[in-house]
């Protein structure tokens, strides 16, 4: 019993991380270089917060693409407003799109509408069928085509890839979820 109110007294007191994984299953850590991660769907998301900087890594079981994305109202939908973040690896070499959800399904890169690509340390690797991206974001832009992040705030997660083979950044997802995650 006085475990269990040990526990309680460090999770009220915000000692541990909150993750709500949507569609059931993930959870955290704090391997891989001090990234946290939860996975769901089989698509895992990496973060840390490196001052005033997002480093993220989404891995999937595709060779097709896969996205991270951060709605404005965090709704667990690709809405309106949408920052959204698709990269693949094709021959070796990764490319990684800065969109933003200008119509309903469909986004464009913020490039194209007038932003800026604020995405940076742009990597990916392809090993045994899955796909890995990384890469860094500002917490704030000031980019009209990006969605504000904060510390200490509960933020709503989309992760999405495509199927096999599938380098390109409009076709459709064939697998999404979505995570809450406190960037810490």
């Amino acid at each position: 019993m006085k475990k269990l109110t040990i526990f309680i007294a460090l999770v009220s007191l915000g000692a541990f991380p909150i993750i709500n994984c949507g569609g059931g299953g993930g959870g955290t850590n704090t391997g891989d270089q001090g990234y946290q991660q939860v996975t769901d769907q089989n698509i895992t998301l990496k973060w840390k917060v490196s001052g005033a900087n997002l480093d993220l890594k989404v891995s999937a079981p595709t060779t097709g693409w896969v996205a991270v994305g951060f709605p404005p109202d965090h709704n667990a939908l690709m809405e309106l407003g949408t920052n959204l973040i698709v990269g693949y690896v094709k021959n070796g070499a990764v490319s990684i799109e800065d969109d933003y959800v200008n119509i309903p399904h469909f986004h464009q890169s913020d490039v194209a509408l007038g932003g800026v690509d604020n995405v940076t340390n742009k990597t990916g690797t392809q090993s045994g069928g899955s796909t890995e991206i990384g890469f860094t974001i500002p917490l704030n832009s000031g980019d009209a085509y990006d969605v504000p992040l904060a510390t200490g705030v509960t933020t709503t997660v989309l992760l999405a890839h495509a199927l096999d083979g599938t380098t390109d950044f409009v076709t459709h997802h064939a697998v999404r979820t979505s995570v809450q995650i406190t960037l810490q």
